[in-house]
Order: C-alpha cells, then structure tokens, then sequence
C-alpha cells in the first residue's frame, strides 16, 4: 500500500515540477529577448546570432530556475493533496511525513545532478559563448564600412555621425562625442579619413577643418578648439578567446584560483545544488495545511522563503569577494543556517516538538 502511495505521490509531483519549469524557462527566455534584440539593434551582437544569445544567457539563468521549480512544484502538490483530505487518509492508512521523503527524493536528486551541470559547467560556458560573440560583434562593427546619414559606435564610448560618404572614401561633415556625464568631447569637422593600421590592429582618424570641444554639461567649463588637422588613433576591440571574468570561467580553474572573486565564484557554484535540496527538505513540512486552507495558502511563504534564500546567497558571494576572511564562513553559515531550519521545521511537523522523542527523556 505504502508503494502505491509513494508513486501517486511521486507522479504527481513530477507532472508539477514539470509543468512549473516549463513555465518559468519560457518566461525565463522570453525576457532575454528584449534585451538580445536591443544588443542587435545596438550592433553589440551580430542579428545571425540573437537567439543563440538568448538561449546562452537562458543557460546562464536556469540556475535560478531549478530551485524554485522544486520548492513550488512540492508545496502545490502536497497542498493540494492536503487540501484535499488525501494526506490526511494517507497518514490514516500508516503513511507518515518520513515516508513523503522518498518521493520528494525521487524528485529532488536528479535535480539537484542537474542543478550541479548547469552549475559547473554549462553556465560558465554559456556566459563566455556570450562574451565571444559581443566581442566579435565589436571588432566586426569596427571594421565595417562607414554608412552615410546614421549614428554609429566607434572605438570605446564614443558615438559618430557622416553626413555622406564619397566614392573614395571620404567622409563628408563628421561629428564625433564621446566622454561620460561629466566630462564630454564632441568634434565636428568638414571632412575625414579612417584607415586601418594592421601592423597595430588601429584605427586611425584623420579630420580637417574642423572643432573640438571639451567641457563639462551644465557648467561653463568648456574648452574650443579650432584645427586644421586632427588625428587620433583608435585601438581595435579584441578578440576574446578566453574570459577573465569569474562567473565565465570554469570551475576547475576556479578550484586552482587564489584570489578572492574566483574563490567565492567557486563557493557560489558548490552552494548552487545544495539549494533544491535544501527548499526540497523545507517545502514538506511547509505544504501541510489546516482544515480550510486552500492548496495554494503556503504559497506566498514558499515564494518568499526562495527569495530570502538566494538574494542572502547572492550579497554573502558579493561579500565573499570583498572579505575572503569571513565571507565563506557567512556563505556557508546560510546554508547551514536554512538546512537546520527546514531540519526543524520537518521535526516538528512529524512529532510535534522540535527533539526527537528520545531527547524528553
């Protein structure tokens, strides 16, 4: 009886954990959206690969999406089940909350494999996929022919505009700004030149006849300069073959890492399958409600215990970075922490009292 039990039990926990992360993965790719298109639009990206990029930083983001999925996917159930009166005649027919383990079991491990491939590798990999191609766009919008009469990026920051250019490749009427809020240059000049310098990987700039004009918005600090020639050299976007940043890097070079962003990079992709383990072993005791209560009461409380959980592993990483010294221990404390709460939490659910019998004596 108690195996017939379980595999209801375990169906239907499997038909909600997969119909919530179909749910959220296409929310999750359909946000990436807007944003892949505006990396288009901006030339960041090359169109041919706007939805390889979504599907990259998707992968970089299911992450987020396992842990969630299984907490939700075991309160829902388990609450209907308990709303139902189903649960209550489970446990009357010798059922009990550690019995409920096995299937929550059945379910959460092969997430938490999962959650660990995404984790160690496949995130990593996507998020350098990413950084590739923006680089590769950059250095291809660089080195692309000038286009008459539209608003382009060139070299870091700066933003230039021609009014047309001729046969021979001069460029008529140029205006050039670049500089942040606080301090901006713009140059304006009736013609111009650029030509590529292979032996530098440069861009070099050549205007006549010209302004340029230095200063500072909103104040009266500006400077103008009038010439006759004006030439500037520009360094080309590099091409990415291998990525710096930690978050892109995988993990075993992390494993082999002394600094403090790639340790705690480390500490955070480790920390990563614990979580559905974790909100696996707190959502059973969780779901169970009152007579009345309808299935969805706890999941508010779900939700927020979720949020509380990864925005806390989040600034305890963020913190990690900036104080190798105590920010693992506070990292790891979190986790301890939730796990002993949802430890707790179950033990009283199962016998009424936080000490399991033995412990009154």
């Amino acid at each position: 009886m108690k195996r017939v039990l379980r595999n209801y039990v375990l169906r239907s926990l499997f038909a909600s954990w997969a119909g919530i992360a179909a749910i959220l993965l296409a929310v999750l790719m359909l946000s990436q959206v807007p944003a892949a298109l505006g990396r288009a639009v901006t030339r960041e990206i090359a169109p041919q690969v706007v939805w390889q990029f979504v599907g990259w930083m998707s992968i970089a983001n299911v992450s987020a999406i396992l842990p969630i999925s299984t907490l939700l996917a075991i309160v829902l159930t388990l609450g209907r089940l308990s709303s139902d009166s189903e649960l209550t005649a489970m446990r009357a027919s010798g059922v009990s909350l550690a019995d409920l383990l096995v299937p929550i079991g059945l379910l959460v491990l092969p997430i938490v494999a999962v959650q660990a491939w995404f984790a160690w590798q496949l995130a990593p990999e996507a998020l350098c996929s990413a950084a590739k191609a923006r680089s590769q766009a950059a250095r291809t919008l660089a080195l692309s022919p000038i286009r008459g009469g539209e608003f382009q990026r060139f070299g870091d920051g700066a933003t230039y505009f021609v009014e047309s250019v001729d046969p021979d490749g001069t460029l008529r009427n140029v205006f050039i700004k670049r500089g942040t809020t606080r301090a901006v240059e713009v140059v304006l000049a009736r013609q111009g030149r650029l030509e590529y310098l292979p032996e530098g990987d440069l861009l070099r700039l050549h205007l006549t006849e010209g302004r340029r004009y230095e200063g500072v918005p909103g104040t009266a600090r500006f400077r103008l300069l009038t010439f006759a020639e004006y030439v500037a050299s520009v360094p080309l976007p590099k091409n990415v073959t291998t990525c710096p940043r930690s978050d892109a890097r995988p993990t075993l070079d992390l494993a082999r890492s002394d600094t403090a962003e790639d340790r705690a990079e480390l500490n955070w992709r480790l920390g990563l399958p614990l979580m559905p383990l974790v909100l696996g072993l707190i959502a059973l005791p969780l779901s169970i409600t009152r007579p009345r209560e309808g299935r969805y009461a706890r999941v508010p409380a779900a939700i927020a215990i979720f949020f509380v959980y990864i925005f806390g592993s989040i600034g305890l990483t963020g913190f990690s970075a900036r104080d190798p010294a105590l920010g693992p221990m506070a990292y790891w404390s979190l986790h301890g922490a939730v796990a002993l709460a949802a430890l707790a939490a179950f033990q009283w659910r199962q016998n009424g009292r936080l000490l399991p019998r033995w412990a009154h004596g």
